[in-house]
């Protein structure tokens, strides 16, 4: 199972979210799936500018991350550019500081292991 789910401004979604994947894992009828579900802060473009090379993006507050985005010449809220991003990114070139990136794409390569 794959899936994201940003904060969207709360805090404590992310704890939420793992606490759920606990239990998925420890439940007899469901702990054989792979689970990788990642939970990027704030919203989603701090992981589309990560993977556009930024840097400090999980630190950057909701306002300035469209700008940022702007800045790079990506349409907020369009999918069409944020597919693009990814088709196109270099996971291996990531920042380091975009933590919870790493993490989820830590998940999904042992969930598709």
């Amino acid at each position: 199972m794959v899936c994201l789910r940003d904060e969207d401004g709360e805090s404590q979604r992310f704890e939420a979210i793992r606490q759920g994947v606990a239990e998925v894992e420890a439940d007899e009828t469901t702990k054989h799936l792979s689970v990788a579900v990642g939970v990027p802060k704030r919203c989603l473009e701090s992981w589309i500018l990560a993977l556009c090379g930024v840097r400090g993006t999980e630190a950057m507050g909701r306002e300035r991350l469209p700008r940022e985005l702007e800045r790079l010449g990506i349409e907020s809220k369009n999918t069409a550019h944020y597919v693009d991003v990814v088709r196109h990114a270099n996971l291996d070139r990531l920042p380091d500081d975009a933590t919870r990136l790493h993490e989820w794409l830590a998940e999904l390569r042992a969930a598709l292991a």
